[in-house]
């Protein structure tokens, strides 16, 4: 799962099925979708 982030805009590269469960996720979450997956990159890059 990839994502190509702008400042406007978010591009995703992926299954639809991991979408889906970033989707399912982020909606129990307080952030907006854009602070969301910059977290979660950042955490992927630190694992």
């Amino acid at each position: 799962m990839r994502f190509l982030i702008s400042r406007n805009s978010i591009c995703y590269f992926g299954k639809v099925s991991e979408l889906r469960q970033l989707m399912q996720s982020w909606s129990r979450s307080t952030v907006t979708l854009h602070e969301y997956i910059i977290a979660g990159q950042t955490l992927t890059y630190l694992n």
